[in-house]
């Protein structure tokens, strides 16, 4: 005898069209998010310096301030789980602006108002991490590489060779300002806060910053799994490609 045949509903999952629209969804919603946070602490930053201390930067106030290390968590969280597998340089960026933020800013709060090192490194940061998260939400919605807009694409590979050496030069500087401050706290942290400077050494040859642009398309490339069959597999897709 044959057993009466068992119903089976679909669900969504991630080798089917409507799971791999989900994670898109997803993908969007993350970077989107990480995005606003960036235009947020550059906003804020902009505000403060020139329309609060009417351009002489005073520092943020610790409310302003723990918006900014929020962004920076949630940043270094993002970048390093979309980014480990493939792009070292990525992850180690994003580590450097967590310790420059807890390691320094947040343990020496003082440096902050220490001339304008401080609120430029953060509309650097903005800047950056603004257009990587927009390119990154196009690679996740958009089905088709053409379809992302070219000055996107421009702007992230474009702006980038640009951003990246002005922020280890602010980085590094922010570093050298509060080195007497740390010097009176614990002067083992305070070496160890040099030899910190040597870990951008590596980043910042050609070979590091080409690996860096490749690892990012791949990351793009990659960002969804089987995104080349459900291009074929969504209705409407093919009016996309």
């Amino acid at each position: 005898m044959t057993q009466p045949a068992k119903q089976v509903e679909s669900t969504a999952t991630s080798s089917t069209p409507g799971g791999l629209a989900l994670q898109r969804r997803a993908h969007v919603l993350v970077y989107g998010l990480g995005a606003e946070g960036w235009v947020a602490v550059g906003l804020i930053v902009l505000l403060q310096w020139f329309l609060v201390d009417q351009g002489q930067w005073q520092g943020l106030p610790p409310g302003l301030q723990k918006i900014v290390y929020g962004v920076v968590i949630y940043s270094t969280l993002v970048d390093i789980a979309m980014s480990y597998s493939v792009d070292l340089l990525a992850c180690a960026q994003a580590l450097i602006r967590l310790y420059v933020t807890f390691g320094i800013v947040y343990l020496f709060p003082a440096v902050q108002s220490v001339q304008i090192v401080y609120p430029c490194m953060l509309v650097v940061w903005s800047l950056n991490k603004v257009v990587a998260y927009a390119y990154g939400a196009a690679c996740s919605w958009c089905l088709d590489a053409k379809d992302i807009p070219a000055a996107l694409t421009n702007a992230r590979f474009s702006w980038f060779r640009f951003l990246y050496p002005v922020s280890v030069f602010l980085e590094v500087l922010m570093a050298y300002l509060a080195m007497p401050i740390a010097k009176e706290w614990n002067k083992t942290y305070s070496l160890v806060m040099v030899l910190g400077a040597f870990a951008y050494l590596p980043g910042m040859i050609p070979q590091a910053l080409q690996k860096h642009v490749s690892g990012t398309k791949k990351v793009c490339a990659t960002t969804i799994p089987g995104k080349e069959q459900m291009k074929h597999a969504l209705p409407g897709a093919s009016s996309q490609s």
